[in-house]
């Protein structure tokens, strides 16, 4: 034994100065800083433009919290194999070395210096615990893959709000060189701010493709229109993925209780344990020996006494928390509701208000009255409702956005 704790000590003194934390460390400090030095530059990047359709594809194949997502789902998919993997026997192997230091022992097997042995598990779970893990695993992925498509439809809803606020903001910025004419604004002052706003969306861009090597951009002509008629019929029921998402968080309070209430019912363990084999060196004898009368099956069967009435006290708890989340939820979708058909009211409200501006400035337009003061006010009116609209629709942006969160895309599967 003292032979065999010195072998053990001078493997992990091997292994403890092999693996030196200062060195790993500068390791990754390297990485890290080289990692650093090769970031792009954003003076080098050049201008690609993508159509929206291009512009999609690209973010929802690169994306990193759409790939963390897929990862998510792969993590599940392995978890409802595990259930069955877990039935699948284990066995180990093991090998002995004993050495006698001084002296040695009489028998046979006091003067063996190593030995074999394989030892097989058959582990059968409980009749309720399997398909109960297995629910739980299904439950899972379910909630996993629900999350991926939630996921997708903030990716897209984020890409279309960069995409049409980056067109409003090359808009506001010909808007403010024109405008700059007449209030002598400088110039230079406002192509620093248009590079500050360009490098900002360089980021924002990169993030959301993953991908910092250009200066993207969407043409605004791809850009899907919003259907606010689509969206007021959509209003008149909850989207399918925002209810199975609240769906999930009641299944899986429900599932809480359903465990507790299993502790109550009788419990049925069964374990086959195989022989254990043996490798013969000594004498004249060689190779593995066993027999059948060794293998052993352990039968148990139980039921739990709540004496102490934890499982009780522990199944009225998930009762309550079910019905407060039964409750929370109601409200929640009154929510969402009373949020929706204001936003759908409002959305409907600004287009019938853009139509009747347009419509204002088309009629200045055709003023016959041509004096330079009559002009000027007509130019520096026309310029006022220019702001305002761009101002308005940028709000619209934020509407449409919430409303793609909340029903996706036109023509996307709900």
């Amino acid at each position: 034994m003292k032979h065999l704790n010195s072998c053990v000590s001078v493997m992990l003194c091997a292994i403890m100065c092999g693996c030196s934390v200062d060195r790993r460390v500068e390791d990754a400090y390297e990485t890290l800083r080289q990692t650093y030095d090769n970031l792009p530059d954003y003076e080098k990047t050049s201008f690609r433009e993508l159509t929206w359709t291009e512009a999609c594809k690209l973010a929802l194949a690169q994306n990193i919290e759409l790939q963390q997502s897929v990862h998510d789902i792969e993590k599940a998919r392995y978890e409802v194999r595990k259930v069955y993997l877990d039935v699948i026997p284990l066995v180990n192997l093991g090998f002995y070395y004993n050495k006698y230091l001084f002296g040695g022992g009489n028998n046979y097997y006091d003067s063996r210096d190593h030995d074999y042995d394989i030892n097989v598990i058959f582990n059968l779970p409980s009749l309720t615990q399997l398909p109960m893990n297995r629910y739980t695993a299904l439950l899972s992925l379910f909630r996993a893959e629900k999350n991926y498509d939630l996921k997708r439809r903030d990716v897209t809803a984020r890409l279309y709000k960069l995409a049409r606020l980056s067109a409003l903001a090359g808009e506001q910025y010909r808007a403010d060189c024109t405008d700059a004419e007449y209030r002598h604004v400088s110039k230079a002052q406002l192509e620093r701010q248009r590079e500050i706003s360009l490098r900002s969306e360089w980021k924002e861009w990169g993030t959301l493709f993953n991908d910092f090597r250009f200066r993207w951009k969407i043409k605004p002509e791809s850009i899907p229109q919003m259907n606010w008629r689509r969206f007021r019929s959509c209003s008149r029921k909850p989207d399918r993925l925002v209810l199975m998402n609240m769906a999930l968080e009641l299944e899986a309070s429900r599932l809480r209780k359903l465990g507790i209430t299993l502790n109550y019912w009788p419990v049925a363990d069964v374990h086959f344990y195989s022989p254990r084999l043996f490798n013969m060196s000594g004498g004249h004898d060689s190779g593995f020996m066993s027999g059948g009368s060794d293998v052993r099956m352990d039968m148990n069967f139980y039921l739990r006494l709540d004496t102490q009435l934890k499982n009780y006290q522990a199944l009225k708890q998930a009762k309550k928390e079910y019905s407060f989340l039964l409750d929370t939820l109601r409200n929640t979708l009154l929510d969402r509701r009373e949020k929706i058909l204001a936003l759908v009211e409002s959305g409907q409200e600004y287009e019938e208000w853009r139509d009747t501006m347009v419509s204002y400035k088309e009629f200045l337009s055709r003023m016959e009255d041509r004096k330079p003061a009559t002009l000027r006010r007509q130019m520096e009116e026309g310029m006022k409702l220019e702001r305002d609209c761009l101002v308005h629709e940028k709000e619209q942006v934020e509407r449409e956005c919430a409303m793609i969160l909340e029903y996706g895309l036109p023509g996307e599967d709900s």
